[in-house]
């Protein structure tokens, strides 16, 4: 076993450890009591590692790291369960899980941007231009009401009519140049009433005949001037039926711009009927230039009704930059709260595109401009907390770190802080090889183990070539395995000097039960009939202290002399040595080992040591060392 290394943090005492042989339908269990002798708090960490061994471990807080409070005492209690015959490994260790405290750089987001550069960003955002407009007053074709006017203008247009025919019903007088003046002015004054009439059937709610009307204006250039005028002047109040006139228009140039015009009156009248306006006109290209041209007028207007038709405009580059000189419009107006929906709805157009692609040219593209720029101004408005979490939740990592890096100077600085961090100090460390055994379990191996009985796991492995076997068949006050297999693992791995052992603590005095018990896991474990060397058994006891270690030995059969000479040998005149044919010659015990182990291959020598040996784990070591 390793010696624990000394500490001062944590202090282990072992208060139940298992003294006998391991088997699985056997409770196995270890009993640690821990103690933290910090006058604080403290962390520790454990770690229990088997070999050859499951390891229950009780209470389960002692997997993870435990707190433990000043001077706080806990058990951990573990239970051994052997997988395999021969020896089962058990390491502990003890880890002081100390808070070290350091100071680091780390990338900090600001209170607020270190510059402002919302001014230069809107600086050149002026994307939308004045376009084409022209002067239209609606009073000049719709008039009030009034079915007497109406009737009067009808009237004066018959007279008119009527004069027209009978000049021409008349003779032509020799000079045409005479007549053709007064012809022509009364026409003149035709075309005026029609005007009239047109505007005033119009202004009655007569649409249809007024445009009717208009179409008799025998100046083509007038005719269609008023008619195209009349369908904007009816817009206003009937909108569909306007449209329904200016659709069935065959000159798509005045039919595009008729349009274009109602369009544009409908900033005043009602925007949201705009985009139901310009669904007439058919050619993309087109549509798209008149919808920016109304954008302009109604931004100039009120940025609320440009709002209402950003979404009409198809290409969403145009679209971005649209917003964004609704975004300047706003801040010239100090309506920065108006200002962040719209920086976000940017965002929503660059992300959820499936046309635009901010990665294109290595980033070096006007759409991530416009993304970053958003990002930028949201962190000067609001905050660049706020302009952090939008990064935050960006999906691609690499768009992600693109922006952070990019704007690092607006949104982040870098601070000292200090941290701390868990450094695990090794406060304890043991290992223990523990004799297990896990084949054909009998009753008789099954008592043996509970009672404490305990094998050498050479034996158990069934590696019998040790020429020296202790078998002790008594019990104590006290348990001897400790000391006899301290003894042995230091042998076996130190030297090619190999011993076993077996162990079992008589209760009951040797009776006939414990007889069949010791012959039955004897024969078992050391298995007699497969040994071929020769084996000295030493038929193990122990007696109180004399004042100086003694040394007794007694054999039937065996001479003493000669083991006696090589304990002298080696302890010199430490020990006292005697060889006695009297009272611990024979024996109950000698006549049950006898009868297990009665070839020839086999010396039965029964070895009495005071406890000074107990006392003295060197002495009694090289006391072992000299039986081999």
């Amino acid at each position: 076993m390793s010696t624990p290394e000394p500490n001062h943090i944590i202090s282990i005492s072992v208060k139940t450890f298992p003294q006998n042989l391991l088997l699985p339908n056997v409770e196995n269990p270890i009993s640690l009591e821990i103690t933290n002798q910090s006058n604080k708090e403290e962390h520790f960490k454990f770690v229990f590692e088997g070999e050859n061994l499951e390891i229950e471990v009780k209470p389960s807080e002692f997997k993870d790291e435990v707190k433990f409070a000043p001077s706080e005492t806990k058990t951990i209690n573990l239970m051994l369960t052997p997988v395999r015959d021969g020896f089962g490994k058990l390491t502990i260790n003890a880890y002081w899980m100390k808070l070290v405290e350091y100071t680091v750089k780390v990338q900090s987001i600001r209170k607020t941007i270190s510059t402002s550069k919302i001014n230069s960003i809107l600086k050149n955002k002026q994307f939308l231009q004045h376009g084409e407009g022209d002067i239209f007053n609606i009073n000049d074709y719709i008039t009030p009401p009034s079915k007497n006017d109406t009737k009067k203008i009808e009237k004066q247009l018959k007279e008119l009519i009527k004069i027209a025919v009978g000049q021409q019903s008349e003779d032509q007088a020799p000079n045409d140049e005479l007549v053709k003046p007064n012809a022509h002015e009364v026409r003149g004054k035709i075309d005026d009433k029609l005007k009239m009439l047109a505007k005033s059937y119009v202004s009655n709610g007569e649409f249809e005949k007024g445009l009717e009307t208009a179409l008799k204006i025998s100046n083509e250039k007038e005719r269609i001037e008023l008619y195209n005028a009349l369908i904007r002047a009816n817009a206003p109040k009937n909108l569909d039926e306007s449209l329904e006139s200016a659709e069935d228009l065959k000159d798509l140039k005045k039919k595009n711009q008729l349009i274009k015009n109602i369009a544009f009156d409908y900033i005043n009248v009602n925007p949201d009927e705009i985009p139901k306006i310009l669904s007439l006109i058919e050619e993309s290209t087109e549509r798209e230039r008149i919808l920016l041209d109304i954008l302009y007028s109604s931004l100039k207007k009120e940025a609320s009704i440009a709002l209402k038709l950003v979404d009409q405009i198809e290409d969403e580059i145009v679209r971005i930059k649209v917003l964004f000189n609704i975004v300047k419009k706003f801040h010239e107006e100090n309506k920065d709260d108006l200002i962040l929906p719209l920086l976000k709805q940017i965002d929503q157009i660059i992300l959820l595109s499936e046309k635009i692609t901010v990665s294109e040219h290595k980033y070096n593209n006007p759409a991530y401009e416009f993304f970053k720029e958003t990002i930028c101004i949201l962190a000067e408005l609001d905050c660049p907390e706020t302009a952090d979490k939008i990064i935050g939740e960006i999906s691609s990592k690499e768009l992600r770190e693109n922006i952070a890096k990019d704007l690092f100077n607006e949104i982040y600085e870098m601070v000292e802080e200090k941290k701390t961090k868990v450094e695990p100090i090794g406060q304890f460390s043991q290992f223990y090889v523990l004799n297990t055994y896990t084949s054909k379990i009998s009753n008789e191996i099954e008592t043996f183990s509970l009672i404490g009985g305990n094998v050498s796991n050479n034996a158990l492995a069934g590696n019998f070539n040790f020429k020296v076997a202790l078998i002790s068949l008594f019990s104590y006050d006290f348990s001897i395995f400790p000391l006899i297999d301290r003894v042995y693992s230091e042998l076996a791995y130190n030297s090619d000097k190999s011993i076993a052992y077996y162990i079992y603590p008589s209760i009951s005095d040797h009776d006939e039960e414990e007889v069949r018990i010791i012959q039955h896991t004897l024969k078992r474990f050391v298995q007699p009939e497969r040994i071929t060397n020769q084996v000295r058994i030493f038929n193990l006891d122990f007696i109180p202290y004399l004042g100086k270690p003694t040394v007794i030995l007694s054999s039937i059969s065996e001479d003493l002399n000669n083991i006696k000479s090589k304990i002298i040998s080696n302890l010199k005149d430490s020990v006292n040595v005697i060889i006695d044919d009297d009272l611990f010659k024979g024996g109950k015990t000698v006549d049950t080992l006898t009868s297990i182990f009665y070839g020839n291959q086999f010396k039965i020598v029964n070895l009495v040591l005071s406890y000074e040996f107990i006392n003295d784990y060197n002495l009694f070591k090289n006391f072992i060392q000299s039986l081999t």
